[in-house]
């Protein structure tokens, strides 16, 4: 078992409380007042005394080139000088979440860090951003008491200040685009700039040169939408330039291949280091798309010029100089270049799948001085990240917000209505409630004392009476409306990898809370035949909107000077534990909602054995068998531009793909999800099952649905089509599989699940399958 992003053995190590390094925060999560005030009592009494002079944090920088976005998980670097006196402290930083509740991360494993009197250490945490200005505060804990605390809040760009770990940077949105640019900037001046693309999405380019700086858990690249890896053309000396230090055994490399199996996407670009990087043992050897056999050079690139596709920019100037390439043997994946173009010489550019990801391998430097002076490299760097070309005549488009498109918001507001025995007063209704109490407490009461009663003296007594009669009314309505259960509703999105045997999953959990109270949550993941499933990645946080109002994230935070105040915790990197929660002491108000996202990875045996292979028309042929231990219903194939209705199947059955029937075009099949370009920003609209098409496979819908998942983008197996493989998508009808549990026990027990005003407890469950197909 591992921890999330690391290739880190647990066994052997003995997971300690959060508690155990923080007993003062976990008190007052979990207990009364005065069990808090008696905690801190007795820590200052039993305490050891602390140095004159404690560890202070002095700096901390946010994300990766000082880019970060809110909703994702982003690595937090915390400087801190040590005191008088060798000390061992705990690092806590707290984040409000897209509601404004402060939310408690701490280093992978609670494990505290050594500081040295004159000396300067360094943590990783990391934390989750779920406003747009909001502060990060970092404290420090020993022997239980707090020795030390500092906010810091976003600043106004400066760089000087950035550098120091003074400031924060300005987050990106949840449905912006962030290019991680990795041992070079390709950014210089204007040539690839935030100008406004065809789909409207803002797009950055942070950059990152140094290795040491890489995350060693693939948690710090969750908030990435595409790594562009470049080696460097200088990296061809002796040593690989600045990744010529790292193995692929390396926690920074393991963790970025981990990425992109559980669905990251990667841009390697590497030539003329090729010997030292792509060789057996060199760095980028495990992300080749096929074996490499050795360096060479190339003096001819139209293929490059016709993948670039910009009818400007003119053809790459060798004169007087080649350039180097590392020669690939294509074992898997499409080539998009080659030298000639021809497609029968060296391939330049190759695009291969990697788990639930992809990797483009480019077999040159995009820094070679060919390629820098060409004035196609813009184009050809938007076509391998997948950023659309600008459109200068649209340059307001970035200042239009559709976050409030986004399918995530359409899916939380349809999880809403799907609660029974939950319901809302109309608005008018309640207008005309509020209009009846100002009557009978105001000429109501008048007209009974002055001409029943006769004495007006008695308004002490029937005024007093009005009110409390309408407020006892008001709560046994909202009583009557919202009722007196916990209610949940889920989204299961699984999806297998059927030639790996592999499995990741995301689970939406909306919640319903029919009091004020707090919640420890854990993850109980499970294979589709219900039998346990073991992750190697595992984690649990709250989910915003990423549009603005209640809830949404693009709503400003409160200020940097104001600090943060504790509500819960987050295990951010939580070792895999049937023991430890990885929420704790999440509060929830009074018929209230809260929505949490989920996310496992780990292997499987429940998969559908297919048989297929394409025919002369471009279609598919074969057999599906169904393999998972689980009837699978409404199954639908998705090959190349295609899709075959194949209905329900049977644990166990086998059905055939009829190369004789007709299929239909996938547009044609994902209709009801399609956004219409002229309806640019409007939400998508539909059931549950829809939304959750539209999160898995809503960019082949058409141009305008592509953008409507923004803030999951990385659900969407759209893209796996491209490489040659075929998908099917089903949903289950049996119940849930994956599910948040207290430590106790269910959230909700199966005996109360059902109830006579409608289930307390209702789940959806779509399962996606990557299937091989034969060359």
């Amino acid at each position: 078992m591992r921890e999330v992003g690391s290739g880190r053995s647990s066994v052997g190590r003995t997971r300690k409380r959060w508690g155990s390094h923080f007993p003062l925060p976990t008190s007052h999560l979990f207990a009364p007042p005065w069990a808090a005030a008696l905690a801190l009592s007795l820590c200052l009494l039993a305490g050891p005394t602390l140095a004159a002079e404690p560890p202070q944090v002095v700096a901390a920088r946010l994300g990766l080139g000082d880019a970060y976005k809110v909703g994702a998980w982003t690595p937090l670097r915390v400087t801190i000088e040590g005191g008088d006196a060798p000390l061992a402290v705990g690092v806590m930083a707290l984040t409000p979440d897209s509601d404004g509740v402060g939310v408690a991360t701490t280093a992978p494993g609670g494990r505290p860090i050594s500081t040295e009197p004159g000396k300067r250490a360094e943590d990783l945490l990391y934390v989750r951003i779920g406003q747009q200005n909001a502060p990060v505060e970092v404290r420090l804990y020993a022997d239980g008491q707090e020795v030390h605390r500092h906010t810091f809040s976003v600043g106004d760009g400066d760089p000087e200040k950035l550098a120091a770990g003074e400031e924060l940077s300005f987050p990106a949105g949840a449905t912006d685009r962030l290019v991680l640019q990795l041992g070079g900037d390709l950014t210089p001046g204007s040539e690839i700039d935030n100008s406004s693309p065809l789909d409207g999405v803002a797009t950055s380019w942070p950059a990152v040169r140094d290795a040491q700086a890489l995350p060693r858990d693939a948690l710090g690249y969750d908030g990435f939408d595409t790594v562009l890896l470049v080696a460097g053309a200088a990296a061809g000396g002796p040593g690989g330039g600045w990744l010529g230090g790292l193995a692929p055994s390396d926690p920074r490399m393991r963790a970025l291949v981990e990425w992109v199996e559980n669905g990251g996407r990667l841009v390697v670009s590497c030539g003329a280091a090729g010997p030292t990087l792509l060789a057996s043992g060199g760095a980028l050897a495990d992300l080749l798309p096929g074996k490499y056999d050795g360096p060479g050079t190339t003096s001819v690139a139209a293929g490059v010029e016709r993948f670039a596709d910009d009818a400007e920019a003119g053809a790459i100037d060798f004169t007087g100089k080649t350039l180097s390439i590392s020669k690939l043997t294509v074992a898997r994946g499409e080539v998009l270049a080659s030298a000639s173009g021809s497609g029968d010489d060296a391939p330049l550019v190759v695009r291969s799948p990697r788990g639930f990801g992809e990797v483009t391998f480019v077999a040159f430097d995009l820094d070679a001085t060919a390629i820098a002076g060409w004035k196609g490299r813009q184009a050809l760097v938007r076509r391998l990240v997948g950023v659309p070309d600008a459109r200068p005549d649209d340059g307001n488009r970035l200042y239009r917000s559709w976050g409030e498109s986004d399918v995530v918001n359409s899916l939380l507001a349809q999880l809403d209505s799907e609660f029974t025995g939950v319901r809302t007063a109309p608005f008018l209704a309640i207008v005309g409630l509020v209009v009846l109490y100002l009557l009978l407490i105001g000429p109501g009461d008048y007209f009974f004392v002055k001409h029943v009663l006769k004495k007006a003296e008695a308004t002490w007594i029937t005024f007093p009476l009005l009110v409390l009669a309408t407020s006892a009314a008001a709560y046994a309505g909202a009583h009557w409306l919202k009722g007196d259960r916990l209610r949940v509703n889920s989204l299961e999105v699984i999806d297998i990898d059927t030639a790996a045997g592999r499995a990741r999953g995301a689970l939406v959990t909306h919640l319903f809370s029919p009091r004020a109270e707090r919640y420890a949550l854990r993850l109980a993941p499970r294979q589709l035949n219900g039998e346990p499933l073991e992750p190697e990645a595992l984690s649990t946080a709250w989910l915003g909107k990423p549009g603005y109002g209640l809830g949404g994230m693009r709503s400003r935070g409160a200020s940097g000077a104001t600090g943060v105040r504790l509500g819960y915790q987050l295990q951010a990197t939580p070792l895999v534990s049937a023991e430890e929660p990885e929420v704790i002491g999440m509060p929830v108000q009074v018929w209230s909602t809260k929505t949490l996202l989920s996310r496992y990875a780990g292997p499987t045996r429940s998969i559908v054995d297919a048989q297929l292979k394409p025919d002369r028309d471009g279609l598919v042929e074969g057999t599906l068998t169904n393999d998972t231990g689980a009837r699978l219903v409404d199954c639908r194939l998705l090959y190349g531009s295609w899709a075959w209705k194949l209905g329900d199947l049977g644990d166990g059955e086998t059905t055939t793909i009829d190369p004789s029937v007709s299929p239909l075009k996938i547009t044609t099949l994902l209709a009801p999800i399609a956004t219409p370009n002229e309806d640019y920003y409007r939400p998508i609209e539909g059931s549950v099952e829809a939304l959750a098409d539209a999160l898995s496979v809503g960019s082949l819908a058409s141009e305008g649905t592509a953008r409507a998942n923004r803030c999951l983008h990385g659900l969407d197996l759209g893209r796996q089509l491209a490489s040659g493989r075929a998908l099917l998508l089903a949903r289950l009808d049996d119940g849930p599989r994956s599910e948040l549990e207290r430590p106790e026990g269910p959230l909700v027990p199966a005996e109360n699940a059902a109830q006579p005003e409608g289930p307390a407890r209702r789940s959806w469950v779509a399962v996606r399958f990557i299937l091989p197909v034969e060359e």
